[in-house]
């Protein structure tokens, strides 16, 4: 009777022994599948370091590599911060989209800078590009540049009611407006291509006397009819938005 014991208990312990050997071997089966121990289950990824707006030139300061589950990777995704450029230091791609923080950089999210070079190529359906000429004291001291946001002001005529001496009222046009072009010098151009478009024959036009420059903007034609109309009476005005500020503008009235 004894002996039969024991015998159980030996069965007992290890069968106990078995289900723990189990239960163990599951669990590191699963840790390995997900890559926690497993540097090869695991790939980087650029992803955005901050928020990148819509028609950006993609730099490598822009974004950073982050380790992503071999099967989570998105499709089209770009591993290294040696593909946004070529050996001349030529920038590749342009933000199609706007892209949020920390979102993975793919080509379904870029469009391709080397393939065109027309403003057209940057414009998407249901958009237009429309251009107005600023000077220094009504466009930030002429920093704007291709690929800021700005915000856009008229002024108008006080209206009936109003003294002559009132002058005119400023109210905001439109908040959140992407230039897409100064003068010549359009979004995703790179610096290669523009040193070499210079013709050294060509005569140097002669600066404005007030610092003027033509800035071209993105916007759908509801809203060109309205800056034409500003700008034809003369009193356009810009501010610079800072990048990735898409905080709400209230209007004054």
């Amino acid at each position: 009777m004894g002996a039969n014991m024991m015998k159980l208990r030996i069965i007992l312990v290890a069968a106990i022994l078995v289900v723990l050997l189990i239960i163990g071997l599951s669990k590191s089966r699963a840790a390995w599948h997900w890559g926690s121990s497993d540097p090869g289950e695991t790939v980087l990824v650029l992803v955005a370091d901050a928020y990148i707006p819509a028609f950006s030139v993609i730099k490598p300061e822009m974004v950073r590599l982050l380790e992503f589950p071999k099967g989570l990777v998105p499709p089209g995704a770009l591993r290294d911060k040696s593909e946004l450029g070529n050996e001349s230091r030529q920038w590749l791609f342009i933000s199609a989209i706007a892209i949020p923080e920390g979102q993975p950089v793919t080509r379904a999210l870029v469009t391709d800078a080397t393939q065109n070079d027309t403003l057209g190529s940057l414009i998407r359906p249901g958009k237009v590009a429309v251009s107005f000429e600023i000077d220094k004291a009504h466009g930030v001291g002429g920093w704007i540049r291709p690929g800021d946001t700005v915000a856009l002001f008229g002024a108008e005529p006080m209206g009936p009611g109003h003294p002559q001496w009132a002058g005119k009222k400023t109210r905001l046009l439109y908040p959140s407006v992407q230039v897409v072009a100064v003068d010549d010098k359009r979004l995703g151009e790179s610096p290669a291509k523009i040193e070499n478009s210079v013709d050294p024959t060509a005569i140097p036009e002669a600066p404005t006397p007030n610092g003027a420059k033509i800035i071209t903007v993105l916007v759908n034609t509801l809203e060109a009819s309205v800056i034409i109309e500003a700008r034809e009476e003369g009193h356009l005005s810009v501010v610079l938005r800072s990048l990735g500020d898409d905080l709400p503008w209230l209007q004054v009235k």
